[in-house]
């Protein structure tokens, strides 16, 4: 009988149910079909496309409509009754589809479900489907791997079954307890409590099986060599393989040991410095790099997905691969490579107290940039390549800490990694594309000062210093670039005491990569630091609170209007404005600050302040600037654009306020260049690597393991990697289905018909209503960009109603109605107007921007909240 696997701990079942019920524990993200691959978000959505694409019609008697002219036919009574309805309502003549001697036809369809209720109660609307007639898989189909398996079964030894069985049982523990120590972060004395239990368990089992085996042999004419043969051994069973006195799970070294052997896993090696100035021993531990990536492309979905072609639009910028750097590169493409790398302080203990600075690690970590983006940006993603505590790394300085990193990329630069393919063996070379920092670890790595409020030179971008910064907020000065800095090191090689010369301290070991430099755009700047962090809430707070004290808004009705919108939008932010002196700006996260940011229109869309009002400009120009900056893809007209609103806005802000400027001011105006260089800036936001701290916290404060803090977090990070591996879904890729349709009969008629004007009726495509795709979620009513109008200054939307999803060919069309959007500038908002009764379907790869936007209604006015600025075209 055909068997199905499950995907994650390969235990068969000949029961779909069954399986059903099993796939529960697992709680995996996405869950895959068998049969045709479609990915699922919910086991609920995955069981309803199971039992209605793949069951097989079940054997019974063929129902047949008797009306003239109609050949419908159908085993299900349901359906039968369900389409005889429909001739009632035409005005047809209906008999009972069972064959009744009914003396007259049905006048209404009520009738015929009476008649049904009273005469045919018995009969079963979906006869039950038999163990022939289930949907099983067939023998023979392909497996595909990371999703259920179907296998059949055949023919082994009794002896090779038991030994598969068995592995299979260790693994189950295995994966278990690694789940348990890294994910949930149990401590290593709780998982022994419950080896230790079932350790006890084993005893007392082998025990009573000794007794009875005893008392049988007892019973019987055989002597004591022969008692003791049929005597069985104490560990033989699974139980005591694992959990006996010399099992495999029996102390916490051999758990370890296990997991170290039958996981992917990454051995971290203990990197000794000097003594320090305390005569401590100084020591960082760091995962070898390119260990690291030989691993990860090993896994054959990454391997696909890394090095696939990029979808590129001329005149538009959507990844650091549209970036001038990119192009105009002799070493860096598809081929290669590309490795982000990130590093940052984080503390692991609470900050207050006297454990203030005691367990602050600088931890670095790895991205690969040939990911796709929504697949870049995913924490369990990035790998970690080493860990020191901070005051090391202050003591010796990143040129010792960075040495081991950089000797290892030197490698991957000029010999490469040799990954297995099959039958053969490829051999892929790359470097680090760029660095991802906040503006203080930046300039660490750079050999920069650091301080950048007394430094005349803040900037590692250009040469400007704080006096022509405050003479003109505009000035353009020297750009930094190699050349200038090698300059700058010949310098100061010459002549020690002219430190810091021009911003520079000392020599950067970055730069001795071959392919690499960091003043050749190498050190990009962080918008959620330089701006929602920088100087977008502390300009808030200004703004905001001189509305309030001029009396134009109210601040319990920003504060009420705030969060009514967020609740309303179903966004996760609740902002608390305390506009008094002591706070100086507008205390949130930086994501926080953006959300707030993006409802500021909606927020002022009722109050009464006049357009022209400088305040109002600087808000809308904050908002604009924003959108620009954080939109996931930009046309090279957006950048002249950004340009102009910054200009605009520095203006505005030395003429109305007399706070002064931030540095950060200063390098918001470097932005369009940076764009055009390294494509959009949302690439190298450094939010996504942040939240990677939060699995240290939480490791390190749930087992309090503070011996080695430094040792448990790197190797519990690595156990983690082994469970992500064994999972094998966070480089998955297709499309997600949520809420869908399997038969287009269920379908409203208005809706097949405009679907089979686009031939888009078809038995083997799915109607989905909800799903996710690329990172983003899709449902019904969102509202997708088409194109500006030639025309008019409306924007053309697409209002979603379905997406219809071909699995063959793994093609989604969009499908919905025609709106007419209208841009209110003055305001800074888009009113919805469907002004047009048109239908478009097309594919999403021709929708330039695919962030679908929801609408917010209010006072029976529909408005599309934005998030970002649209495609210019």
């Amino acid at each position: 009988m055909p068997q199905i696997k499950c995907p994650a701990c390969d235990v068969s079942f000949s029961d779909v149910d069954e399986c059903f019920r099993h796939v529960k524990v697992h709680k995996a993200r996405v869950i895959s079909c068998p049969e045709c691959g479609v990915n699922f978000r919910s086991l609920e959505s995955f069981k309803k496309h199971f039992r209605q694409r793949h069951f097989t019609k079940p054997v019974g008697p063929e129902l047949r409509c008797h009306v003239d002219g109609c050949g419908f036919s159908d085993q299900n009574f349901l359906k039968i009754s369900k389409h005889a309805s429909v001739h009632i309502l035409s005005g047809q003549p209906v008999f009972c589809p069972l064959g009744c001697r009914t003396s007259k036809p049905f006048a209404t369809a009520n009738a015929l479900r009476i008649h049904q209720m009273y005469y045919h109660r018995n009969q079963p609307k979906l006869p039950t489907p038999t163990d022939e007639t289930r949907g099983l898989p067939e023998v023979g189909q392909s497996r595909q791997e990371e999703c259920m398996e179907v296998d059949t079964v055949v023919p082994e030894t009794q002896e090779s079954s038991q030994s598969g069985d068995l592995r299979r049982m260790e693994m189950i523990f295995g994966s278990l307890f690694l789940k348990l120590l890294s994910k949930n972060h149990v401590p290593d004395a709780a998982i022994q409590e419950i080896v230790l239990a079932l350790g006890e368990v084993v005893l007392v089992q082998s025990n009573n099986v000794r007794k009875t085996t005893r008392a049988e042999a007892s019973s019987l004419d055989t002597d004591e060599t022969n008692r003791k043969c049929v005597e069985p051994c104490r560990d033989t069973s699974v139980l005591g393989r694992c959990f006996g006195p010399t099992g495999l799970f029996r102390s916490a070294y051999m758990r370890k040991k296990f997991f170290r052997t039958n996981f992917r896993f990454v051995e971290p090696v203990q990197v000794h410095l000097q003594r320090d100035k305390e005569h401590n021993e100084c020591f960082y531990y760091y995962v070898p790099i390119l260990e690291t990536l030989k691993s990860m492309l090993e896994d054959e979905k990454l391997f696909d997905v890394a090095f696939r072609g990029r979808n590129t639009r001329p005149g538009y910028l959507s990844d650091y691969c549209d970036g001038l750097k990119f192009a105009k590169s002799d070493f860096f493409g598809n081929n290669t490579l590309n490795v982000f790398i990130y590093q940052d302080a984080a503390e692991v203990v609470n900050p207050l107290g006297n454990a203030a600075g005691r367990h602050k690690l600088l931890c670095v970590y790895m991205v690969l940039g040939n990911l796709p983006p929504h697949l870049r940006s995913l924490t369990e993603n990035v790998q970690l390549v080493l860990i020191c505590r901070n005051k090391d790394f202050m003591y010796f300085g990143p040129n010792r800490i960075f040495r081991r990193l950089i000797e290892d990329v030197k490698v991957l630069e000029t010999e490469g990694i040799e990954v297995s393919r099959g039958s053969e063996n490829v051999r892929v070379r790359g470097s680090i594309f760029t660095t991802l920092n906040d503006n203080l670890g930046a300039h660490q790595i750079c050999g920069l000062t650091e301080n950048f409020s007394r430094s005349p030179h803040f900037c590692r971008f250009c040469y400007i210093n704080h006096s022509q910064f405050d003479a003109d907020c505009l000035h353009q000065a020297a750009p930094r670039t190699p050349e200038t800095h090698s300059q700058d090191l010949q310098v100061i090689e010459a002549n020690q005491a002219a430190v810091p010369y021009q911003g520079v301290k000392r020599n950067t070991i970055f730069n001795e990569l071959i392919h690499f430099n960091l003043f050749d755009f190498g050190a990009p700047p962080c918008v959620a630091h330089d701006l929602f962090e920088g100087w977008a809430n502390f300009d808030l707070f200004l703004i905001l609170r001189k509305l309030v004290a001029d009396r134009v808004v109210k601040l319990n009705y920003l504060q009420a209007r705030a969060n009514f919108i967020f609740q309303k939008l179903k966004i996760k932010t609740k902002i608390d404005l305390d506009l008094t002196r002591k706070t100086k700006t507008i205390k949130a996260k930086a994501c926080d600050i953006w959300h707030f940011i993006q409802i500021l229109p909606l927020v002022l869309l009722k109050s009464s302040i006049d357009s022209t009002n400088p305040l109002c400009r600087m808000v809308l120009l904050i908002k604009n600037i924003t959108d620009v900056v954080t939109s996931p893809i930009i046309s090279t007209d957006h950048v002249y654009l950004l340009a102009a609103l910054i200009r605009e806005y520095l203006e505005l802000r030395v003429g109305v306020f007399n706070d002064p400027l931030r540095p950060k001011h200063h390098y918001t105006t470097h932005y369009p260049k940076m764009i055009r260089w390294l494509g959009p800036l949302m690439s190298y936001c450094t939010l996504f690597c942040e939240r990677k701290h939060c699995f240290f916290k939480r490791a390190v404060r749930s087992t309090l393991n503070y011996k080695n803090v430094l040792k448990f977090c790197t190797e519990h990070h690595q156990y983690y990697q082994g469970v992500l591996n064994e999972q094998g879904l966070r480089f998955e890729d297709k499309f997600a289905l949520q809420t869908f349709l399997e038969n287009y009969n269920d379908l409203p008629s208005t809706t097949k018909e405009e679907l089979s004007a686009f031939g888009l009726l078809k038995p083997e495509l799915i109607y989905v209503e909800s799903g996710s795709y690329q990172g983003y979620n899709y449902r019904k009513d969102s509202f997708l960009f088409v194109k500006h109008d030639d025309y008019s200054e409306s924007i053309v939307f697409l209002k979603l109603k379905l997406m219809i999803y071909d699995n063959e060919q793994n093609s989604i069309y969009m499908f919905g109605e025609k709106w007419s959007v209208v841009d209110i500038h003055e305001r800074g908002i888009l009113q919805a107007n469907q002004n047009e009764e048109e239908i478009i379907c097309q594919p999403i790869e021709n929708f330039i921007d695919k962030t679908p936007i929801q609408s917010f209604i209010e006072n029976n006015t529909e408005y599309l909240f934005i998030t970002h600025a649209l495609p210019l075209q």
